[in-house]
């Protein structure tokens, strides 16, 4: 199989975990639900640097905590959340480029 990727702007980031919005995705949803582990990178142009997240993650669809992300998402984008991954920060790496 062939590694997907997915572009997405995190609804919240805290220092143990990420929660993504997922509006669309349903491919990583269905590989989420058969292996929660997860490879997550950003790289920030104007900084020179590579982040490197590994952790795991599970997905929500109702509860308070959806509810909050279901709510800010209205406010930042015409999209509706139909659930929200949130991953569990196990390793965090940050690479500088020479």
């Amino acid at each position: 199989m062939i590694p997907r990727s997915a572009i997405v702007i995190p609804s919240s980031v805290e220092s143990n975990h990420i929660i993504i919005s997922n509006m669309q995705m349903d491919t990583t949803s269905k590989n989420i639900h058969d292996n929660p582990n997860v490879f997550i990178s950003s790289y920030d142009k104007e900084f020179n640097k590579c982040i490197k997240i590994t952790g795991y993650a599970k997905i929500e669809d109702s509860g308070d905590l959806f509810n909050k992300i279901k709510l800010l998402e209205s406010t930042r984008c015409s999209f509706v959340p139909k659930e929200i991954i949130i991953v569990e920060i196990k390793k965090l790496e940050i690479v500088i480029e020479k």
